[in-house]
């Protein structure tokens, strides 16, 4: 019983000696097997890892392709557009300056009386004046003398018999002149 005690009292001192025991060399190579176990799977896993990581790192390379391509392709477009409206800026100021001085500007036609008796807006200082405010607003069809003011024939107007829109109807008591847009 003595030895037995005394087995037990050094066995924490000497474990390399009892080592070559079948049941500590089990546990060791027990140990052994699922580390190795281990680090295969997690070899395994590191590899899944990183061959995800580089499907998807072509895949974003293949979007960034893509965009940074249409990307080109819509600057390209851009500054071909962009070279159109230079050229016809250019082309314009050739026809500005060389064209439009030998094209005759259309003249206004004049009738005697109230033609247009449908007034628009306020009358104006001159004649030129509301000859020009006349010539960029749509709605005027004409300038009444001596008030200098812009003129059209409404349809109430029209159907009353007052006047025409194309000047054929023209109250000459009233006197004055009635000038037309081209």
């Amino acid at each position: 019983m003595f030895f037995f005690f005394f087995f037990l009292f050094l066995f924490p001192f000497f474990p390399p000696f009892f080592s070559h025991f079948s049941f500590f060399s089990f546990l060791d190579s027990q140990e052994k097997a699922t580390a190795e176990a281990n680090q295969a799977t997690a070899e395994t896993d590191k590899s899944a890892c990183q061959a995800e990581a580089a499907t998807e790192l072509a895949s974003r390379n293949t979007v960034l392709n893509a965009c940074i391509t249409s990307f080109a392709s819509s600057k390209s477009v851009y500054e071909n557009h962009v070279q159109e409206l230079a050229d016809v800026a250019a082309m314009k100021k050739v026809l500005d300056e060389h064209l439009a001085p030998l094209i005759p500007e259309q003249a206004w036609r004049e009738a005697t009386g109230n033609c247009l008796a449908s007034v628009i807006g306020e009358n104006y200082a001159s004649f030129d004046e509301a000859k020009a405010a006349c010539s960029v607003d749509a709605s005027c069809t004409g300038v009444r003398e001596p008030e200098h003011q812009k003129r059209t024939c409404i349809a109430d107007h029209i159907a009353k018999g007052w006047c025409k829109l194309d000047g054929s109807i023209c109250n000459t008591g009233q006197g004055g002149t009635t000038t037309f847009k081209p």
